[in-house]
């Protein structure tokens, strides 16, 4: 278990599958760098070139994440976010401007067209980073946050089930609202 970060702190993530003691964390080798809080409740999950999350209550049906992705290719975020649009397999909502860590970016929201109770769950594609395409399972949501950054687009994405969107919402704002980028 990652020890907690002192007062100003960071905290670099350790290995998937590690529960974070509330504190501030950054992702070692993450470009820009991000740095965020949690309390208590979340886990390091995944991990991957470009690409790593937080979640509460791992491999549950309703558990939320917080994503860090940097999108491949040289697009801007209007472009990815045209892209999203244009697959019919999804229903994405309008855009709307977001600012997250003090980047002005595009915020929509992602679910498939499939029955959100289709078993087992289909995947499709949202958004392409270096481990691959990023997709998004039926019965599920993700709010999709898109920046221009010096490295290229950043995705800050939150996901949730459908069933429980309202508490994905109310769950990762503390961390999105402590996010930083750069520095």
């Amino acid at each position: 278990m990652a020890e907690p970060s002192p007062s100003g702190s960071v905290v670099t993530l350790g290995a998937p599958g590690e529960e974070l003691d509330p504190g501030r964390y950054t992702r070692e080798g993450f470009e820009p760098r991000i740095t965020f809080a949690v309390g208590d409740g979340w886990t390091a999950e995944q991990a991957a070139s470009g690409f790593f999350d937080i979640q509460d209550h791992p491999g549950s049906l309703d558990v939320v994440a917080v994503q860090f992705a940097n999108v491949v290719g040289d697009a801007s975020a209007d472009d990815v976010v045209a892209q999203i649009q244009a697959n019919p397999q999804l229903s994405v909502s309008d855009p709307e401007r977001v600012e997250i860590g003090g980047l002005e970016g595009t915020q929509v929201v992602v679910e498939t067209t499939d029955p959100s109770d289709t078993e087992p769950p289909v995947f499709r594609p949202v958004l392409v980073i270096a481990a691959g395409p990023l997709s998004i399972a039926s019965g599920r949501r993700l709010q999709v946050n898109l920046f221009e950054t010096p490295n290229g687009v950043l995705a800050i994405l939150v996901g949730g089930s459908v069933a429980e969107w309202d508490r994905a919402l109310q769950a990762s704002e503390p961390v999105l609202e402590s996010v930083t980028i750069g520095g």
